[in-house]
């Protein structure tokens, strides 16, 4: 007789929680266990290996393949800030995630519309631009001027680090960096930018 183990041997040995198991066997990306004796189900060992294999993937991969995609790995893919996304998605203006208990994710069908939406609003959002012709900069065109990820310019002000932008632009919501804070920024963090060649 082959060896059958249960959905809570079969999470142990693999490493999930059995829920886990019965999330992605009800999406049909797993298998349903083969053998039962009228009440219970079980895996065999061959069922068993092939799970241990799925979930020996990065998470990150495993919900890829299981047609899910987390906001940040989606606000990646349309080259936008993932804050930007969020704030967007909450206020309404683009299409909310799928929701999977505390998780939230976009299906691969999604990013299209998301993109088309993205334009959309885009085309409304004018000012920013606007402040860039004028001399000023919101964050993430300041980071991008800089040459230099979003999230270190922003840990940066988080931390004191560099001053918090303060020049208050007609039509912008939040406070810019002039170009003589830009400079100012390059300056301090001179050994920054030498490093990475900037």
């Amino acid at each position: 007789m082959q060896d059958l183990f249960s959905l809570t041997e079969t999470g142990q040995i693999c490493g999930v929680n059995p829920k886990t198991i019965i999330v992605y066997r009800r999406k049909g990306i797993l298998p349903e266990p083969s053998e039962t004796d009228g009440m219970r189900k079980f895996y065999t060992a061959f069922q068993v290996a092939m799970l241990k294999e799925f979930f020996s993937k990065p998470l990150a991969q495993v919900r890829l393949e299981a047609g899910e995609i987390s906001v940040g790995v989606a606000a990646e893919r349309l080259k936008v800030c993932h804050r930007t996304l969020y704030n967007l998605m909450v206020s309404g203006v683009v299409l909310a995630p799928q929701k999977a208990g505390r998780r939230r994710y976009y299906r691969p069908e999604d990013l299209p519309v998301l993109k088309d939406q993205l334009k959309a609003h885009e085309s409304l959002t004018l000012p920013t631009h606007r402040a860039v012709a004028s001399g000023y900069f919101s964050i993430s065109k300041a980071s991008e001027k800089l040459g230099m990820p979003l999230i270190t310019l922003r840990a940066w002000i988080g931390k004191g680090a560099v001053d918090r932008p303060a020049h208050r632009v007609q039509n912008m919501r939040e406070p810019c960096f002039s170009l003589q804070d830009l400079r100012k920024i390059r300056e301090s963090n001179q050994e920054y930018f030498v490093k990475r060649g900037l």
